[in-house]
């Protein structure tokens, strides 16, 4: 309660209100509930109040029991010294009551040195059988290392013993000639080496933690983390002695000194020097983890493709050495963060060697994928967080290696569709022979098959790193091949097909061949781009999902876009053939002739090829343009120099359209939906409307039309009427000039939706 209740006055204040209003929620509640809340106010007042008095009361007594404490205190601190003055008092009054007590004393320590002296002798002869015994030991211990069996405790043990006897004689000796120590340490040099060929034992046991582990011989790791900690607290000893002696030098004092039990005088204790075993296993350890990561590289890892293996391996050694080492060793030592470290530095180094050098698409991709999947599954498995792993395994260079990638996709990609351009418009243009047929007897070319496996080969490279932002970038950077590639395709149909029309007997065969041909091969490529959308949407996330569908959408824009060229381009070859005889419409030639019959024949034969070679989708858009076209034309002719519209019975303009129509209409409806046949042949049979139309009714009739296309023109109508033998000067110009009045005035509310009337060259 009293953690909720603020202090300070407006805070006391905003809290009174707050409290009220919880109180208080109604204003009736003043009425009915205020003599209640004022009670209840008034108990918890009470109580708080009884609360305060009750603490404030036994802080009071905590704080008189401190001070009577502290006066008893210093009653007993003067009563010590009152007794301690009496112990030294008596202390000196009893040497004086003991006779010859100087003497007493020296044989006392005499005695005292004879013994130590016998104890030193006893063990200095017994020195070099020792050392050989544990020499034996060791040597039983060497022979028998790869089955662990030994104890390095006991040898641990005996050769500390050795070693406290050795400093002890070479204290002893400090003052003696320089004969004496020199003899002395012959005596100990077997001593020496067999105490350096147990540190290199023990060493040598260290760098067989692994196998340690794997044989669970784990008091082996405990016996050697004890002989470890035990030099370590030797160690520390020896600091503490060197501060202590650092510190006494300082005020001016001889701390290298100490008594000689056997002579009764000062002599200089030998330095010891730091053994840093700790260090040194932490040492055997990085040795440990890099000989085994450096074997793993060279002969596991054969190739830069297999480099995620890493991760696998990392992940299983560190949870070996969780399972069977960590638990063996202290604490304090944190183990597993060090071999966590020595392997992460080791991979890191590693990835550095890599990318320091030159690398292919596929070496850069396999480090990015082993970033993403090591960070990942270190994670993941382990529960190790990226911000334990430093420094980053590529140090922040990941955003320079996509980029690198991408250029070496860039200029790869780009060299390899530039050379198959080469050889693809090469024998575009040449056409030495007919193109390839592929199923369902369509032409085909080999351009798309080639170039989409190479698409492929670096989207499947991108999408192994497991990156979606790479995965984009490359279908980006093909993208934008894709753009140059279709405009250079698109401009040689333009030109072949210009020299095809204007130019025909310098143009090589076969042209409409490849014309199929290539626009099979682009509809190819848009069912390419689809499958690599299908394939990897579902192995992106939605971001980039939404992205890669933008790049591939506009791919295959660019495709269709060459595509319809194509149909486009034989269209206009198809219609080239036909200029004559269009040119020919409504002119003395057209009444006298059929010459329909040869444009109907051209037609049919243009279009057996067309569907025998051409994909279902190309042609049926073919065939909606070669409608239209023929449509278009039709009308167009109505511009020809000689054309006029009769209106006599013999050569009614009027029944022979009509008739040219219906056939022409039943000539389309063999490939497209008579409906939309119908659809398009409407705007023909319109204009037949128009020229079939009495003066006076021409003007509605015009309006009627106008509807249905907002786009057609008045002087198309103006030429009609000029042409038409029923419809003298006067009459054209009194209909156009109501046409035109009614035309500006109505403009806004028609509209400007654009029909066929508007592909119309002529008007």
């Amino acid at each position: 309660m009293n953690s909720e209740i603020p202090s300070t006055n407006s805070e006391i204040r905003l809290y009174a209100i707050q409290r009220l209003s919880k109180l208080l929620k109604h204003p009736d509640d003043l009425q009915f509930k205020l003599e209640g809340i004022k009670s209840k106010l008034t108990q918890e007042k009470m109580l708080i109040d009884a609360q305060l008095s009750a603490d404030v009361q036994r802080h009071f007594d905590d704080v008189q029991e401190g001070l009577d404490l502290l006066f008893s205190t210093e009653d007993q601190i003067n009563k010590v010294k009152v007794d301690m003055k009496k112990v030294d008092k008596l202390c000196s009054d009893a040497q004086g009551f003991i006779s010859n007590y100087d003497r007493i004393k020296k044989i006392s320590i005499a005695h005292k040195n004879f013994e130590q002296t016998e104890l030193f002798y006893q063990k200095f002869r017994s020195f070099n059988q020792q050392c050989e015994n544990v020499s034996n030991m060791l040597k039983n211990a060497n022979n028998d290392i790869e089955k662990f069996d030994f104890n390095l405790l006991i040898m641990h043990y005996q050769i500390n013993k050795l070693e406290s006897f050795r400093r002890q004689a070479i204290a002893l000796t400090e003052n003696c000639e320089d004969d004496v120590r020199m003899t002395l340490s012959e005596v100990f040099l077997d001593f020496e080496n067999l105490s350096e060929a147990f540190e290199f034992f023990i060493w040598q046991v260290a760098s067989r933690l692994y196998d340690l582990g794997a044989n669970q011989k784990y008091s082996v790791i405990v016996h050697l983390l004890k002989v470890i900690e035990s030099e370590e607290a030797n160690d520390a000893a020896i600091i503490k002695e060197k501060e202590h002696k650092a510190l006494e030098s300082s005020r001016g004092l001889i701390g290298s000194i100490s008594f000689n039990p056997l002579s009764g005088n000062k002599v200089s204790k030998p330095d010891m020097k730091l053994k840093n075993y700790k260090k040194k296993f932490f040492e055997t350890i990085h040795k440990i983890v890099s000989d085994r990561m450096h074997e793993f590289f060279t002969e596991v890892i054969m190739d830069d493709d297999e480099i995620n293996k890493t991760t696998e391996l990392v992940i299983d050694d560190l949870l070996f050495v969780a399972e069977n080492i960590v638990p063996c060793v202290p604490p304090s030592y944190g183990l597993f963060d060090v071999f966590l470290n020595q392997y992460h530095l080791t991979v890191v180094e590693k990835v550095k060697e890599m990318s320091s050098s030159e690398m292919d698409g596929r070496s850069i991709l396999n480090i990015l994928s082993l970033a993403r999947q090591y960070q990942s599954k270190m994670r993941k498995d382990l529960g190790i967080p990226k911000e334990k792993l430093q420094p980053p395994l590529l140090e922040g260079r990941e955003e320079k290696l996509s980029n690198d990638y991408l250029d070496l996709v860039r200029s790869k990609i780009s060299e390899w569709i530039t050379n198959l351009m080469t050889t693809e418009t090469k024998e575009f243009l040449e056409r030495p022979k007919p193109p390839e047929v592929g199923e369902n007897n369509q032409f085909v070319m080999q351009g798309s098959i080639i170039m989409f496996e190479i698409i492929n080969q670096q989207v499947d490279l991108a999408i192994e790193s497991m990156r979606g932002k790479l995965v984009c970038d490359v279908v980006y950077e093909c993208n934008k091949i894709f753009a140059v590639t279709n405009k250079k395709w698109k401009m040689l149909i333009e030109a072949e097909s210009k020299k095809q029309i204007e130019n025909p007997e310098e143009v090589a065969e076969g042209l409409v061949d490849y014309i199929m041909a290539l626009s099979n091969d682009q509809l190819r490529c848009v069912e390419f781009s689809e499958a690599i959308q299908t394939r990897l949407c579902d192995q992106l996330s939605r971001a980039y999902q939404e992205k890669l569908s933008t790049e591939l959408g506009s791919a295959m824009e660019g495709f269709m876009d060459v595509a319809q060229r194509s149909v486009s381009a034989l269209s206009d070859i198809v219609f080239s053939d036909l200029r004559q005889i269009f040119a020919a419409l409504y002119t003395a030639d057209w009444y006298q002739q059929d010459l329909l019959q040869p444009v109907i024949e051209t037609l049919r034969d243009y279009c057996s090829d067309f569907r025998d070679h051409l994909h279902e989708f190309l042609f049926m858009r073919l065939m909606q343009e070669l409608l239209e076209r023929f449509v278009i034309c039709y009308i167009d002719a109505i511009s020809n120099k000689a054309a006029k519209f009769s209106k006599s019975s013999k050569n009614s303009a009027t029944k022979k359209l009509q008739q040219e129509l219906k056939v022409s209409i039943s000539f389309f409806s063999e490939y497209l939906e008579a409906s939309l046949v119908q659809e398009t042949t409407n705007a023909l049979s319109m204009v037949i409307s128009l020229i079939d139309s009495t003066p006076t009714m021409l003007f509605l009739e015009y309006f009627s039309i106008k509807k249905q296309y907002p786009d057609v023109s008045l002087v198309l109508v103006e030429d009609i009427l000029t042409k038409r033998e029923d419809v003298d000067f006067s009459q054209s110009k009194s209909i156009m000039d109501s046409l035109k009045a009614k035309t500006n005035n109505e403009q806004s509310a028609i509209g400007k939706r654009q029909t066929l009337f508007s592909k119309l060259k002529n008007y």
